[in-house]
């Protein structure tokens, strides 16, 4: 979005391939770009996602999801998962074209969900998209599948697990603290 120029994830993504590829010197690439592409369209949840929504239902909590990917995309990862019936709101900054971490992505959240942003527990995969968050105003739980070293953005989560089980225990915690 830097310059006023917008492009959507998906398209976003191919040029940066078409780019990386030509670097590398394969300037036959569509077919290599097509192939890498495709992994987009069969992307799959995590092991522990299902049972974790599972239980953060019974809780009565809403699901939302909010991503730079495009709709379609999105659409597409939820039904390779069997995700549908766990999200109240599935929400793509491609609507407003806009990207995380932009505060006018977080704040369709708000829009959204119509609560303050200071009720929404953001939960997100990326230490650049948890800064993001935070300095919207989010609290946040860091999700850190990779055991990322922490990002140097003066952003600290209020929460910090490897899995959603994590997550779980600390909305527990921080249900009996209030």
């Amino acid at each position: 979005m830097l310059g006023n120029r917008y492009k959507n994830f998906w398209e976003l993504s191919k040029d940066a391939l078409d780019f990386s590829l030509t670097q590398c010197g394969l300037d036959q690439h569509n077919k290599e770009r097509d192939l890498i592409m495709a992994n987009y369209e069969s992307l799959q949840a995590w092991p522990d996602v299902i049972p974790a929504l599972r239980e953060l239902r019974k809780d009565n909590l809403k699901l939302c999801f909010l991503s730079n990917m495009t709709t379609k995309m999105l659409q597409q990862g939820i039904q390779n998962s069997n995700l549908r019936e766990f999200f109240d709101f599935v929400i793509s900054t491609d609507d407003q074209h806009t990207y995380k971490p932009s505060p006018n992505a977080y704040h369709m959240g708000v829009e959204q969900l119509k609560v303050r942003k200071q009720e929404i527990l953001f939960v997100p995969f990326a230490g650049w998209d948890l800064a993001g968050a935070k300095w919207f105003g989010y609290p946040t739980f860091w999700l850190n599948r990779l055991n990322s070293s922490k990002e140097m953005l003066d952003a600290e989560p209020d929460g910090q697990g490897n899995n959603l089980n994590d997550l779980l225990v600390f909305l527990r915690e921080n249900n009996e603290k209030n």
